[in-house]
């Protein structure tokens, strides 16, 4: 979805951005064509412009006066057309999709009709009559939405490639995103890899005119939820009801379905209740990789669990086997990175999407969102317990990342790895606060591999976070921030950009906002204790899944980076070197040398910084 708005008397602007589309021939980005669907001549001129592949199409309301593009879905676009038929006498209706229920729903109800909205979406609208743009995107930040101004003009797209190929005086690389993806693995919002271009804020309603902000207000309050009064058993039953209707809400679709299974918590939870509810659900789709490569890492076998998942339910399970020979093809995934990611698990998210898309299924389920809203991530517990024990813990685990051996590889290799961090966040002296559970890398070895001064490091914008929320109790701080960083800017920008080059639409389920609703209600014992996570999702599945998997500790979509980065040495010399470092003058060569050294001895935990690295050099590569 790509959309420019140009100031009064700048019109022409907007054809000159198509024309150098049109006539932007392949290049290091591919072949980036479009075609203006819909033009409105007035004050200013909104050009609503469908790249290839998108299947973006604008729709006028009935009265012709409101024209609107959008990309997503709204999963109670059923229910709200039943009531504005009831409210309306009944409308004429001229389709069946979402698209035209949010355009009626506007023109009828102004904006009042979007707190009513449930789903994943973007959208731009125009008035006609007025003038006036309307730019919302949904308040979990579920479809992606950039924003660029420029020389009278203002760029609205989902991607950072459609912005790339319109704007006339170049973007250029912002740094400190770059420093983002070494430390993160990704670029926190609103930030991107380039200066001057923007995510756009989510849950935000934003009017402009003539291509200028003209008034902002937030939406959707409600899902901040009242405190609920009820006991534990209560909760799980209120979340039993809630997720049963978000499953039967995104099971909805004219095309098949099927599910991301990673054997974990959540996609487990998703499958037993489509399964409850005999839902359509085609297939599902999980990760393999060899044994060697699973004990090198130390990494859990999925597979094995998300079998046993499977096979229970009754639902066909097709793997998609990777071994380290992917790290040599890294090159063909380089458009897929364009927005500073280098979190293995996007590549897994687009193998099991091209493989979904292969299989002809059109739309995929995943557990994304329940860590951060439910309890998952092992720092919630390491918090608590740290807690709990404030004199003893640091002096405890202090000795123990003393004593600890260097990493190496075998079974015992992920265990090793977090317990010296958390060695790490708990020694005396070391300043313990919470955005010390976000970073593996220390912020001075980050600023020592750039060549110039950083205008800010990650901790300091997660500091500022954890200030502004000083009244909250730490383990809600915590998942606030995961929602706004590791949520939004991580998993579901990687998911929807993967299973979006897949052509396979990608829905979360455990984003459903009654069920995001029900989250913020709740205490944080309820979700999670020092020896226990996702209280809730566990006693949901409790009775109703093998006890194996009820009680399995956290599983994810990971890759056995630390395996490849050991078996792929000459690759990963082939990408970073002397002369690749020095070629773009933004690392020092003397300082990433020693990372490589300290990460191969085993001396520092450096894999997945070394990871992040080539990839982001791979991406220079193709853009710089």
């Amino acid at each position: 979805m790509v959309a420019v708005v140009a100031r009064q008397g700048h019109a022409r602007l907007v054809d000159q951005a198509l024309e150098a589309i049109r006539h932007r021939g392949p290049d290091a980005h591919g072949t980036f064509e479009a075609e203006r669907k819909d033009c409105v001549l007035g004050h200013n001129r909104l050009a609503i412009i469908d790249t290839s592949d998108s299947g973006v199409q604008p729709m006028h309301d009935q009265s012709g006066r409101y024209v609107i593009v959008y990309n997503g879905e709204i999963y109670n676009y059923a229910e709200l057309r039943n009531e504005l038929d009831r409210s309306s006498g009944g409308i004429a209706w001229s389709s069946h999709s979402d698209t035209e229920v949010l355009i009626e729903g506007y023109a009828r109800e102004g904006e009042a009709f979007f707190d009513k909205l449930n789903g994943m979406f973007a959208f731009i609208l125009y008035d006609k009559k007025t003038g006036e743009t309307l730019v919302l995107r949904d308040p979990l930040g579920i479809k992606p939405l950039l924003i660029h101004q420029e020389q009278g003009r203002t760029i609205f797209a989902s991607e950072i490639s459609a912005v790339r190929a319109l704007a006339l005086g170049g973007l250029q690389v912002r740094e400190e995103s770059l420093a983002d993806q070494l430390s993160l693995s990704y670029v926190p919002e609103p930030y991107t890899m380039y200066r001057d271009v923007y995510k756009f804020p989510p849950g935000e309603l934003k009017k402009y005119r003539d291509g200028v902000e003209i008034s902002s207000r937030r939406l959707f309050r409600h899902l901040e939820g009242a405190p609920f009064a009820g006991d534990l058993n209560a909760a799980v039953e209120e979340f039993g009801a809630a997720f049963r209707q978000a499953i039967k809400r995104q099971m909805r679709s004219d095309v098949p379905v099927a599910l991301l299974l990673s054997g974990g918590l959540d996609s487990t939870a998703i499958a037993l209740e489509a399964a409850n509810q005999q839902a359509d659900l085609k297939r599902a789709f999980t990760m393999s990789f060899p044994a060697d490569d699973l004990a090198h890492h130390g990494q859990s076998d999925d597979l094995s669990a998300a079998t046993t998942i499977a096979s229970g339910l009754g639902l066909p399970l097709e793997h998609v086997a990777v071994s380290g020979g992917l790290m040599e093809k890294l090159s063909a995934f380089n458009t897929l990175f364009d927005e500073g990611v280098s979190d293995p698990a996007a590549i897994a998210t687009f193998l099991m999407c091209r493989a979904a898309r292969d299989a002809n299924i059109k739309v995929v389920l995943t557990g994304h969102g329940a860590d951060e809203f439910w309890g998952g991530y092992r720092r919630y517990q390491a918090h608590s317990l740290l807690s709990h024990f404030p004199t003893m813990a640091p002096k405890l685990l202090g000795a123990v990342e003393r004593l600890s051996p260097r990493l190496r590889p075998g079974p015992l290799n992920a265990g090793l790895r977090r317990l010296r961090r958390l060695a790490q966040i708990a020694a005396p002296g070391a300043g313990r606060t919470l955005e010390k559970y976000y970073t593996w890398v220390p912020d001075d070895l980050i600023t020592s591999v750039f060549r110039h001064p950083l205008d800010s490091v990650p901790s300091q914008r997660l500091a500022a976070e954890f200030n502004a929320m000083q009244a909250d109790h730490p383990i809600n701080a915590m998942m606030k921030i995961d929602q706004r960083f590791d949520l939004m800017s991580l998993n579901l920008n990687y998911g929807d950009r993967m299973s979006m080059a897949s052509s396979v639409e990608m829905r979360v389920p455990f984003l459903d906002f009654d069920l995001v609703r029900l989250a913020n209600s709740l205490p944080p014992q309820y979700k999670v204790t020092s020896f226990n996570s996702k209280i809730i999702i566990r006693k949901f599945l409790k009775g109703r899944m093998p006890s194996s998997i009820v009680h399995r500790s956290k599983a994810g979509l990971n890759m056995p980076v630390n395996a490849w980065m050991s078996e792929k040495v000459g690759f990963f010399d082939s990408v970073v070197n002397e002369r690749t470092v020095n070629r773009y003058g933004i690392l020092k060569w003397p300082e990433v040398q020693s990372v490589i050294s300290r990460g191969r001895s085993g001396q520092n935990d450096y894999q997945y910084l070394m990871f992040s690295i080539m990839l982001m050099h791979s991406w220079l590569e193709n853009r710089v």
